[in-house]
């Protein structure tokens, strides 16, 4: 069962059952979490100002107070759970790519 977040609307949509692929990725602060029966694990850093900047271009300035507030939840959700140091790649995320 999945349910997708809607960021405009700040709530969850309608459950939505998908059928189990061969091969699932999933995306998210959660997905890599101590818990996760995730197989693999891809950390993709960059710094948080990059990040932020990035966020507010794809978002719109009307979200930087949100983005803050979560972006201060997600690093200490990250230090207590140790999320990093479990991944099984590291990547830059430095690099000057377009959002879709």
């Amino acid at each position: 069962m999945l349910r997708r977040y809607d960021w405009h609307r700040d709530r969850y949509g309608p459950p939505e059952e998908i059928a189990p692929p061969p091969v699932l990725i999933v995306e998210g602060v959660g997905s890599a979490w101590a818990g996760s029966p995730a197989a693999y694990r891809i950390w993709i850093d960059a710094p948080r100002e990059l990040r932020r900047a990035r966020a507010i271009d794809r978002d719109g300035l009307e979200y930087a107070d949100a983005w803050d507030r979560w972006s201060a939840r997600e690093t200490a959700f990250f230090a207590e759970d140790g999320t990093r140091a479990r991944a099984d790649l590291l990547v830059d995320g430095t690099a000057p790519l377009p959002h879709y």
